[in-house]
């Protein structure tokens, strides 16, 4: 039920964008008037006008000044520690490898990791970064 509100939103609002440039986007206009009519491509176009700005989202995500560093282990996940002391994961934590990409905390088990975090009101760790070899004084992300 979202789905076909935002899908119907997106569309009519690409569909009155492509129609203001009709005559240059003949081509375009037909494909997105056909996109009303049948819910599954209406769908497709939808995803794939929205699966850029959550791209463009993650692209300037940063480190808060803040943020306390540490060595996290993964020992149970949701359960690790962060300087020898026990802590936990909140739901839908986020680890960031060196690379600004996602991690899951199971492929870390086992090893230490210099990173920095931040807790969530709970107490609980909610956001992580490993920090690589060029982050201010920390060496290598894996010790």
């Amino acid at each position: 039920m979202v789905c076909d509100v935002v899908c119907d939103v997106v569309c009519d609002v690409v569909c009155d964008a492509v129609a203001a440039l009709q005559p240059m986007l003949r081509k375009a206009s037909t494909f997105f008037a056909s996109a009303i009519r049948f819910p599954v491509l209406r769908a497709v176009v939808a995803l794939w006008l929205l699966g850029g700005a959550g791209v463009a989202l993650c692209a300037h995500h940063t480190i808060p000044p803040s943020a306390p560093g540490g060595v996290l282990e993964v020992t149970a996940p949701p359960w690790i520690r962060i300087d020898g002391k026990v802590e936990r994961l909140s739901p839908g934590a986020r680890i960031w490898g060196t690379h600004r990409m996602l991690v899951m905390s199971a492929s870390l088990v086992g090893r230490p990791w210099k990173v920095r975090y931040i807790r969530d009101p709970q107490a609980l760790i909610h956001e992580v970064w490993i920090m690589g070899e060029d982050s201010s004084g920390i060496g290598g992300a894996a010790l």
